[in-house]
């Protein structure tokens, strides 16, 4: 499936769950790499007929699309992100060795480099989340997107299980999926 589509028809037409054949095709991954991450994120058992909430597919694939990707994707939709997870545009300036050296780092990641910058500063934004979260309007809201759905306050039953899939930044929790 087109990746633009899928992204659309992911969270402008999402279903409370989905097989694994239809969840790895929204996300571009074989049925078996999406039942071993799911497996690896210590879900009980991964069989045919487990069936994966929307917020798991949701979350898997903000690893797998950038923002960029998202956000072109949804188009004149993109108001259906939190304010704060929406792009937004930063001109800095670094020395050049560092520019350098974020251009090679995103080549090697296979990702452009606001893609890696974006990823790279997760981490730097989750040691700020605790503060932001409570200092900053939509803050909590845009840094747990997709995995909290708007104005639901997270909570020890949401976040379960652990996204292992190798990435940049902290692991991301998923909430459980549900056998049919």
């Amino acid at each position: 499936m087109e990746r633009a589509v899928a992204i659309r028809q992911l969270f402008l037409q999402g279903q409370p769950s989905y097989s694994l054949p239809e969840a790895a095709e929204l996300i571009g991954w074989s049925i078996t790499e999406l039942s071993e991450e799911i497996a690896a994120a210590e879900l009980s058992q991964v069989g045919a007929d487990t069936l994966v909430t929307w917020q798991t597919v949701a979350t898997l694939a903000v690893t797998e699309w950038s923002p960029e990707m998202i956000e072109d994707a949804l188009g004149a939709n993109v108001t259906l992100l939190p304010e704060l997870a929406r792009l937004g545009d930063l001109c800095v300036r670094l020395p050049r060795y560092q520019i350098v050296a974020l251009e090679t780092a995103a080549r090697r990641h296979d990702s452009t480099l606001n893609e890696f910058l974006s990823r790279y500063l997760l981490d730097q934004t989750s040691t700020e989340a605790p503060t932001l979260g409570r200092t900053v309007d939509g803050f909590q809201e845009a840094y747990m997107w997709p995995q909290v759905p708007k104005r639901q306050a997270p909570t020890p039953a949401n976040f379960t299980l652990k996204l292992v899939r190798p990435g940049f930044g902290p692991a991301a929790e998923l909430p459980t999926s549900s056998p049919a």
